[in-house]
C-alpha cells in the first residue's frame, strides 16, 4: 500500500498537467467566441443608433414612421441616402445576422424593447423626449452587453499575449460606445423635459469626458499596428471632432427642433469618426481572434506532448513499485505482525531483514514495547480519576517518558486551574464586583431554599400539633401568625434598604465618592447583621438583607440597627469630606407559606418606597394596609392612564397676577410682565397677565383630583412625564383658541413640569413644536419646573437653555433645595417661592428673595392668601403672585369669555366675607 502512494502522486501530477493544457484551449476557444460575440453586438448597437438618428429627424419635423412628412431636410444629411423603414431593416438585419448563443440572449431583450419603441413611434402616442430617451437606454443596455462580452472574453484568457489581445479590443469597445452614445444622449438632452434636462446633460458631459480619457489612452494599445491605425485616425485632418459642437448646441438651444437640426448637422462628422473607430474595432477583433485562434492550436500542441510525457512517467512509476514492492513486502509483513503483537501485550523481538530503515524500525518497535506497560499503568490511573498518583509513578525512560511525564503534570494544572476558574465564574455570577456582596441571582438562590426550608418546617410542625391536638383534644392557633407555643410565627424576612442622598454624593463628589460609600456601607451591613444571614446588593443604592428565622419586630428593630449605623459620617480619603448618607428600609415578612422570593423582595420594594414618601430615614413593615393601598396605586395608575388616552381630564386656570410697582409718577407694572399681554391694573396695583394651567380629573363621583394632589398620585404611579405633557398640549390648545377668538393681547400660559419631562431629551424639541404647531409665540409660554430636577440633572439644564434661547420662559420652584451659589448657572428667568407662614418660614423666604433679586432673576410669589402677605411680596420686588387671595380657579369658557374684548367678569378671588378682594381683569 505504502508503494502505491507515489503511482498515485504521480498519476495526480500527469492528470493536472493534462487538464491544465485541455484548460488552456478551451479558454483560448471561449475567449474566441466571447469576441465574436461583442464584435456582433457592436453591430447591432450601431445600427440601433442609425436608426434612432433617422426616426428623431422624422419626428423633428412633424412626420411619423407611418406616415412619413415629405421633403424633410435636414442639414449634412441627404433626404435620399435612407429612409427610416430602410434603417429599420437595417436594424432588423442586424440583429438576425448574430448567431452566437451568448450574443442572442443578450440581445432577446433588447429586440422587445426597440419593438416597443418602434410601436410608440407609429402610433404617435408618445412625447419626441420620451422616444429619444428610449433609444438611449436601448443603446446603453447594448453597450453594456458588448462590455459584459469583453470581460468575459478577458477572464477566459488564461494566457498572458491573448490577455493583451482581448484588453486591447475592451479599450477599442469602450471608446467606440462613449463616442456612439454622444450624439443620442444630445438629442435626450434637448427633448427631455426641464425637470430631466440636467441629468440627461450630466449624461452627456460625462460621456464626453470618458471619451476623451479613453482616446488620450489610445496610443498605449499593445498591438503596434492597432497604435499605428489610431495615430493615423487621430492625426487626419478630415476627422473632425464633435463632442465640443454637441455640448455647444445642447448648452445654447433655443428650441427642442432648432437644437435637434443642429444636433443632426453634425451626424456626418460623427459618422466619419465612428467609422474610423468602425475600422480600428475590426482590426483588434481580428487581432484578439488570431491571438486566440494561435493560442488555441499550440495549447492543442501543449497537450499533446504532455499527455505522452505523462504516459511514459506512469509506466515508468509503475516498473519502479513493482520492484520496491517485492522487495520490502516480505519485511513489512513481519513487522507488522510484531506490531500487531506487541499491541496485544506481548514482548516480542522483531525480524531483523530487510531494508535498513525497516530493521531500524523493528528495533525501534522492541524498545517501544517495554515502555508501553508503564505508560499503560499511568493511563489507568488518569482514567481513573487519580491524576496525583499518575503523577507519583516511576517515569518511562528517554524522551517518550519526559513527555508523558509532562503531559501529566500538565492534566493536573488543567484539572486545578478548571476547578478554579469554575469557583472564581460562579463567585462573579453571583456576586456584586464592587462591593463582593452577593447579587440579585444569588439572593432569588438563597431566599427561595430558605422559605423551601421553611416551608418543610411549617409542614412538619403543623403535623405534629395535629397529632398532639388528636391525642390531647386541643386545637392551636393559626401556624401563620404564632408559633407551636402562641409566640409570633418566626420565618424568613426580607430587608430592602434603599440609601437616602446618594445621588447627591455622586453629583457633587464624583463616581468615586459614591464607590467608596457602596463599599462602606455594604461593610456596615456585613458587621451589623449575624453570622447566618444574607447581606446582599440588587444594583445601584439598593441593598437587600435576608433574616432567617426572625419575627417581625425582630426584623423591624435589626432594620432600625441598619439605618442608624447607614447614617455614620463616611471619611472620604486622608483628609476628605465627610459624606453622610442616610437609608430608608422596607421589611417582609415571609411566614406565609405562599410567599416566593420575588414576592417577598417585591414587598419589601413596596415598603421602602412608602418609607421614602413618609420622609425617608425610617423604617416601614409591610401589612395588608400598605398591600392596600399597592393595588390603589395600581389601579389608579390604570385609570389615570386610561383618563389621559380618553382625554377625560380637564383643565382649571388660576391667574397670575403682576405686581405694579410704586413710583413718583404713578403705578408702573412689572418689567418681567409678558410682551403678549395687555394688563390692566386694578386699584389694588395688580393685573392678571397670565393663567397657570392645572389639571382635574372627577376619578369617580366621590374622588375629584386636582393641582398638586393630582401630579402627586402622577407621580407615584410613573405617569408625572405622561400628565405634565398632556397639560401642556392642552393649554397650548387652549390659548390658540384665546388668540383666535379675540383681538386684544394675548395672555401669558403657565404650565408646571414633572421633574421626568427634564431628564427627557427631547423635550426642548417638544416644546418649540409644539408652539410652531399651535401658532402661539414663545414669550407666551412659562414653564415651571421643580428646583431639584433641574439643578441635578444635565439634560434638564441643556432642555432649559434651548427654551430659554428660543424666548420661552423658565421658572424654577425656590425650595432652598439648592445652593444660592449654583442659582447662576441654572438657565432660568425667575423662581417661584412660597409666602411665608411662619417666621421660620419668612427668614428663609426672605434670604432666597435677596438672592434672587442680586441675580436679576423675577421672583413669584405663590399661595397669597391675605393683604399682609400681598404687601409683603409688593415690598420684597416681587414680579408677580399667585394665590386665594389674588384669583380663584377659573374654568377653561369663563377665562375664555375673561379675556373676550368685549366680556369682563368677575375674577374676585374664592375667600371669606369680611376679607379684603383683589378685583383682577385680564
Amino acid at each position: 500500500m505504502l508503494l502505491v502512494v507515489p503511482l498515485v502522486a504521480m498519476t495526480t501530477i500527469a492528470v493536472n498537467a493534462v487538464v491544465a493544457r485541455a484548460h488552456d484551449v478551451a479558454s483560448a476557444r471561449e475567449a474566441s467566441q466571447h469576441l465574436v460575440a461583442a464584435s456582433q453586438i457592436d453591430g447591432v448597437r450601431r445600427s440601433v443608433d442609425h436608426e434612432m438618428l433617422w426616426t428623431m429627424a422624422q419626428l423633428a419635423d412633424g412626420g411619423t414612421a407611418a406616415a412619413p412628412q415629405p421633403g424633410v431636410t435636414v442639414p449634412g444629411i441627404e433626404p435620399t441616402s435612407m429612409t427610416l423603414p430602410q434603417a429599420r431593416a437595417a436594424t432588423d438585419q442586424a440583429f438576425e445576422a448574430v448567431d452566437q448563443p451568448e450574443a442572442v440572449a443578450a440581445l432577446r431583450a433588447a429586440r422587445t424593447s426597440l419593438e416597443g419603441a418602434r410601436q410608440d413611434v407609429d402610433r404617435g402616442a408618445a412625447r419626441y423626449g420620451w422616444i429619444s430617451a428610449q433609444y438611449v437606454m436601448l443603446s446603453s443596455t447594448l453597450v453594456d452587453a458588448e462590455q459584459q462580452a469583453a470581460q468575459d472574453a478577458a477572464s477566459a484568457s488564461t494566457l498572458s499575449r491573448l490577455g493583451a489581445a482581448v484588453a486591447d479590443v475592451q479599450q477599442v469597445l469602450d471608446i467606440n460606445a462613449q463616442a456612439s452614445r454622444q450624439l443620442p444622449l444630445a438629442l435626450t438632452a434637448v427633448s427631455a423635459s426641464p425637470l430631466d434636462r440636467k441629468s440627461a446633460f450630466q449624461q452627456l458631459q460625462g460621456a464626453v469626458g470618458s471619451y476623451w480619457d479613453l482616446s488620450n489612452r489610445g496610443g498605449r494599445l499593445s498591438s503596434p499596428a492597432l497604435r499605428a491605425l489610431w495615430s493615423a485616425s487621430v492625426s487626419a485632418t478630415q476627422w473632425a471632432d464633435p463632442s465640443m459642437a454637441l455640448l455647444t448646441v445642447v448648452t445654447g438651444a433655443d428650441s427642442m427642433q432648432d437644437a435637434t437640426r443642429e444636433l443632426l448637422a453634425t451626424q456626418p462628422a460623427s459618422k466619419t469618426r465612428e467609422q474610423r473607430l468602425g475600422r480600428l474595432l475590426i482590426e483588434a477583433s481580428a487581432e484578439a481572434k488570431a491571438a486566440a485562434d494561435e493560442a488555441a492550436v499550440a495549447a492543442q500542441r501543449t497537450l499533446v506532448a504532455t499527455v505522452g510525457t505523462a504516459a511514459l512517467a506512469l509506466v515508468l512509476s509503475a516498473l519502479v513499485t513493482v520492484w520496491v514492492g517485492r522487495r520490502l513486502s516480505h519485511a513489512l509483513r513481519d513487522l507488522g505482525a510484531a506490531a500487531k503483537r506487541v499491541m496485544e501485550g506481548e514482548a516480542v523481538t522483531a525480524a531483523a531483514r530487510g531494508p535498513r530503515e525497516v530493521r531500524a524500525a523493528g528495533q525501534a518497535l522492541e524498545n517501544t514495547a517495554a515502555g508501553l506497560y508503564r505508560v499503560r499503568e499511568q493511563a489507568e490511573a488518569l482514567a481513573s480519576g487519580d491524576p496525583a498518583r499518575a503523577l507519583h509513578m516511576p517515569a518511562v525512560p528517554g524522551r517518550l517518558g519526559a513527555v508523558l511525564q509532562a503531559s501529566i503534570e500538565e492534566v493536573v494544572r488543567a484539572v486545578e486551574a478548571r476547578d478554579a476558574l469554575r469557583a472564581e465564574l460562579l463567585h462573579r455570577a453571583t456576586h456584586d464586583p464592587l462591593t463582593g456582596l452577593p447579587n440579585r441571582a444569588a439572593v432569588i438562590a438563597d431566599l427561595t431554599d430558605a422559605l423551601a426550608e421553611q416551608t418543610t418546617n411549617q409542614s412538619a410542625d403543623q403535623t405534629s400539633e395535629q397529632t398532639t391536638g388528636q391525642t390531647t383534644g386541643q386545637t392551636t392557633e393559626d401556624p401563620e401568625q404564632c408559633g407551636g407555643d402562641g409566640a409570633p410565627a418566626r420565618g424568613v424576612s426580607v430587608l430592602f434598604v434603599d440609601l437616602d442622598g446618594f445621588k447627591a454624593i455622586n453629583d457633587r463628589h464624583g463616581h468615586a465618592a459614591g464607590d467608596h460609600v457602596l463599599t462602606t456601607v455594604a461593610e456596615r451591613l456585613r458587621r451589623v447583621i449575624r453570622p447566618d444571614d444574607l447581606a446582599a446588593r440588587l444594583g445601584g443604592d439598593e441593598f437587600v438583607v435576608v433574616l432567617n428565622g426572625v419575627t417581625t419586630a425582630e426584623a423591624e428593630l435589626a432594620a432600625q440597627r441598619i439605618v442608624l449605623e447607614v447614617q455614620q459620617p463616611v471619611l472620604y480619603g486622608d483628609g476628605g469630606p465627610e459624606l453622610v448618607v442616610g437609608a430608608s428600609v422596607g421589611v417582609a415578612h415571609g411566614s406565609d407559606p405562599a410567599a416566593s422570593a420575588e414576592s417577598l423582595i417585591a414587598d419589601a420594594d413596596a415598603a421602602v418606597y412608602r418609607a421614602k414618601h413618609l420622609g425617608r430615614g425610617r423604617v416601614v413593615v409591610h401589612d395588608e394596609l400598605l398591600r392596600v393601598e399597592e393595588d390603589d396605586r395600581e389601579a389608579l395608575t390604570r385609570q389615570l392612564s386610561r383618563a389621559l388616552r380618553e382625554q377625560v381630564v380637564e383643565l382649571e386656570w388660576k391667574p397670575v397676577a403682576a405686581v405694579v410697582l410704586p413710583s413718583p409718577t404713578g403705578p408702573t407694572t412689572s418689567p418681567t410682565t409678558s410682551p403678549t399681554t395687555s394688563p390692566t391694573t386694578d386699584p389694588t396695583g395688580c393685573s392678571t397677565v397670565r393663567w397657570h394651567a392645572l389639571p382635574r380629573w372627577q376619578r369617580s363621583p366621590e374622588q375629584v383630583l386636582q393641582g398638586s394632589d393630582l401630579f402627586r398620585a402622577a407621580q407615584e404611579s410613573g405617569l408625572a412625564r405622561e400628565l405634565s405633557y398632556w397639560v401642556l398640549d392642552a393649554a397650548a390648545s387652549t390659548a390658540a383658541r384665546w388668540t383666535s377668538d379675540c383681538d386684544r393681547g394675548r395672555p401669558g400660559v403657565v404650565v408646571e413640569l414633572a421633574a421626568a419631562c427634564l431628564a427627557d431629551p427631547d423635550l426642548a424639541d417638544r416644546v418649540i413644536g409644539l408652539l410652531a404647531l399651535r401658532g402661539l409665540p414663545a414669550a407666551s409660554l412659562t414653564l415651571v419646573a421643580p428646583e431639584d430636577g433641574v439643578s441635578g440633572c444635565t439634560e434638564g439644564i441643556r432642555s432649559c437653555a434651548v427654551l430659554r434661547a428660543a424666548g420661552v420662559r423658565v421658572a424654577v420652584t425656590g425650595t432652598g433645595a439648592t445652593p444660592v451659589r449654583d442659582l447662576p448657572r441654572l438657565p432660568v428667568d425667575e423662581v417661584w417661592v412660597q409666602a411665608s407662614q411662619s417666621p421660620h418660614e419668612e427668614r428663609t423666604t426672605e434670604l432666597l428673595r435677596l438672592a434672587v433679586g442680586t441675580l436679576g432673576l423675577g421672583l413669584v410669589v405663590d399661595g397669597i392668601c391675605t393683604p399682609e402677605q400681598l404687601e409683603e411680596a409688593r415690598s420684597s420686588g416681587a414680579a408677580a403672585v399667585r394665590g386665594p387671595f389674588v384669583g380663584r380657579k377659573r374654568s377653561a369658557p369663563d377665562v375664555s369669555a375673561d379675556v373676550s374684548p368685549d366680556v369682563a367678569p368677575d375674577v374676585s378671588p374664592d375667600v371669606g366675607p369680611g376679607t379684603d378682594r383683589v378685583s383682577l381683569q385680564a
